[in-house]
């Protein structure tokens, strides 16, 4: 965004040179003699089609260096601010404790953590 500013700005003077060259090209035409002006009418169309041409590339490039910046602000918004995370694929408990072994093993292991904890406790008592 910062060189489409630095565009716009260059284009502020080239405005500004285009009135400038245009009010010298008037008192030329009025001293000079005919055949002379029309030889600097020539040169000044031609620098008038390329200040011009030069516009219209101005315009374009900030009107894509635009684009350009509202683009990657929708890419930027467009993702979520929470971190991602895993999804697990666990299984379905259906309720029967005797099918479902990892379900079983792991209350096993809590029951027997239990047990210990239990055992412990009374025997410190």
């Amino acid at each position: 965004m910062q060189d489409a500013l630095v565009v716009e700005e260059l284009m502020t003077c080239v405005d500004a040179v285009a009135v400038k060259a245009r009010s010298v090209q008037e008192e030329l035409e009025s001293l000079l003699s005919e055949e002379h002006v029309e030889q600097e009418v020539n040169v000044y169309m031609i620098l008038e089609r390329d200040i011009r041409a030069l516009r219209v590339e101005a315009r374009q490039y900030i009107e894509k260096s635009k684009e350009q910046t509202s683009s990657v602000k929708e890419v930027h918004n467009g993702g979520a601010c929470a971190p991602v995370l895993p999804k697990w694929d666990l299984p379905k408990f259906n309720g029967d404790v005797l099918l479902f072994t990892a379900f079983w093993t792991s209350l096993k292991l809590v029951f027997i953590q239990d047990q210990t904890q239990v055992t412990s406790r009374n025997s410190c008592t």
